[in-house]
């Protein structure tokens, strides 16, 4: 989602909505291996320009799915992300939350990218994570701990 700032000058007198299916697949990569893919992001939302302080302001409900590996096995597990997020933009520094941009245009895209990566969790888990598995307990006496303690997992 690029626009110039004259188009939102525009857009914000008549219609300020926007909504949006952008395609963040071309962000991925093979050298971060906990996101393997990522469906379209659904975003839809409204924006304010603040002409006075060269300040806008994009206000963004954003969903979609990732596809993660589970933390156990390895095997795909699919995500919902869904989250709401105020994106400010300006031509300087503003403070630590606002991006600065360059140029005449604005572009969503890898800022949304961005915060869905923020979103994300940490480790996922597969509902069949679990399945097969076995503990195993090794109880050592007072002879056992004299000795070297790992001597019980040779046998």
């Amino acid at each position: 989602m690029k626009w110039t700032i004259q188009e939102l000058k525009k857009l914000f007198r008549t219609n300020n909505q926007f909504q949006s299916i952008i395609d963040c697949k071309k962000f991925l990569s093979e050298d971060d291996p906990e996101v393997l893919d990522i469906s379209d992001v659904q975003v839809v939302g409204d924006f304010q320009v603040l002409s006075d302080k060269d300040l806008y302001i994009f206000n963004c409900d954003v969903s979609c799915e990732l596809i993660m590996p589970c933390a156990i096995t390895l095997d795909e597990v699919t995500v919902p992300i869904h989250f709401q997020t105020t994106l400010e933009f300006s031509r300087g520094f503003v403070d630590d939350n606002t991006y600065i941009f360059e140029g005449i245009t604005i572009d969503l895209d890898p800022v949304i990218y961005s915060e869905i990566m923020v979103e994300k969790p940490l480790r996922v888990l597969s509902e069949s994570a679990y399945d097969g598995y076995e503990e195993t307990r090794i109880e050592l006496d007072e002879n056992d701990l004299s000795e070297n303690p790992f001597a019980k997992y040779k046998k």
